[in-house]
């Protein structure tokens, strides 16, 4: 049996032990995250250096054999500094937080692990819907953070010399709009152009309800969408674990539609009329990872999460933390297409 003053041991809660347990909680489902399209880079320090490269390509005109060929153009090499922004939540912990749930006549722990369990479940969710926000914003060009930060957001379109953004009208309330064959064409030619010959494997859409709920009701995608919808329920029968099923999607002329709402402290995104385009597997989304503001941690390689637990200076209570350093951006802002309904 502990004694209840065992769980404020320091190798019983201290930074490593927390920052397991933590990464061990079920993470709040996130789409963006769980679509898995921004590699994570960790890194040891607060400021990132992105160096962006981008040759052109050009028809070579045909010279004389034995003479001097046509001079390449130069390479436009730069070098973009970043900050890494600090997330952090806290939390306490004191008698009467574990007094009245501890084993009735003992001294076991158990419970108060509960407690610290749940506690630390629900700063991690709020960390967690806070960098989906964050990878939204990411994937409109526009990092925002949340009112009070102390960043400044950041306009990847300024950062990485991008031009500006770029967008495709959905006429949904039209029966003979051509959705397959006009409109999304229009989309992966934009996006081709915007990328300038990287490679990618597809397309995919998050956009909001009324989008959403238009598209698959319009004349031209509505049986589509009920094949599709048939055919993924049986896919998933049987199976306890049904991903990500609380979204509904759509595949049209080879790119994803996927119904996309989020909520995080009256915020809203995105706007139920409007949605975000972008390629997958073209590598132009990064998440960087920067060590806690901790000094056991200096010199080494950041992680998503970090948890831990010090005494209040009167020793009557006990703190806890769970800290993310997370820098979330696109390097090719302009290659994320905004699509919005047309509107009369």
């Amino acid at each position: 049996m502990a004694n209840l003053a065992d769980v404020f041991d320091p190798d019983e809660f201290g930074l490593v032990h927390l920052t397991d347990a933590v990464n061990k909680i079920p993470a709040q489902p996130t789409t963006i995250a769980q679509l898995g399209i921004f590699e994570g880079e960790p890194t040891s320090q607060t400021k990132v250096a992105v160096e962006e490269f981008r040759g052109r390509l050009f028809l070579v005109p045909t010279t004389k054999r034995m003479g001097p060929g046509v001079q390449s153009p130069p390479e436009k090499r730069a070098i973009v500094a970043l900050n890494v922004p600090h997330i952090q939540v806290d939390d306490s912990l004191g008698a009467d937080d574990v007094l009245n749930v501890r084993r009735l006549g003992g001294t076991d722990t158990e419970a108060v692990g509960s407690v610290v369990e749940r506690k630390l479940a629900l700063m991690r969710r709020s960390v967690d819907v806070t960098n989906e926000y964050l990878r939204w914003g990411a994937l409109n060009g526009l990092v925002t953070y949340p009112t009070n930060s102390v960043d400044a957001n950041v306009n990847l379109y300024t950062v990485f010399e991008d031009n500006s953004e770029q967008n495709v009208e959905f006429t949904l309330d039209t029966a003979t709009t051509d959705v397959v064959e006009s409109i999304i064409p229009e989309v992966f030619d934009k996006i081709e152009t915007a990328l300038g010959g990287t490679p990618f494997t597809g397309v995919y859409a998050l956009v909001g309800r009324s989008f959403f709920r238009k598209l698959i009701a319009h004349d031209r995608v509505r049986d589509l969408y009920e094949q599709q919808s048939a055919r993924l329920m049986e896919a998933f029968m049987g199976q306890v674990d049904m991903p990500r099923m609380n979204r509904r999607r759509v595949a049209l002329g080879g790119m994803v539609f996927e119904e996309y709402h989020g909520v995080v402290s009256g915020t809203t995104f995105p706007t139920t009329t409007q949605g975000r385009a972008f390629p997958i597997g073209a590598g132009i989304f990064k998440s960087f990872w920067a060590p806690a503001d901790l000094p056991e941690v200096v010199g080494t390689l950041g992680e998503p999460l970090y948890a831990r637990q010090y005494s209040s200076p009167d020793g009557k209570m006990v703190n806890l933390e769970v800290q993310s350093n997370p820098l979330h951006i696109c390097t090719r802002p302009q290659a994320c297409i905004k699509l919005y309904e047309h509107t009369a």
